[in-house]
């Protein structure tokens, strides 16, 4: 039985950088959410203006986080992690993220 050399047809994985949402990130977030195939996949409004995501990013507190992915400068992802506050319900929360279209599907 001969063995053949096995080549790894995979390219290397893109770097993908996780961080807490800041205002520079906001037009990126807009856009995220504001492209067709994000929008028909959260429960949001669609289309909402940027000043709705600074008074989102403004409410953020140790309850409620919010994440990006970037690769490069470029916001490609986004997550909102809430835990509610009152007291019969500290421990659930909520979990509501969008992925650009062209990064979906990719595990």
């Amino acid at each position: 039985m001969q063995f053949k050399e096995r080549i790894n047809v995979h390219a290397p994985a893109p770097q993908i950088l996780i961080q807490r949402m800041a205002d520079i990130h906001l037009e990126g977030v807009t856009a995220l959410y504001n492209e067709p195939a994000v929008c028909r996949q959260v429960l949001q409004m669609p289309y909402q203006s940027i000043e709705v995501w600074r008074k989102r990013l403004a409410a953020s507190t140790e309850r409620h986080v919010k994440l990006v992915a970037l690769h490069g400068n470029e916001v490609i992802g986004s997550i909102g992690l809430e835990q509610y506050s009152r007291s019969r319900q500290s421990h659930v929360g909520a979990i509501g993220m969008g992925v650009a279209s062209a990064w979906q599907g990719k595990g």
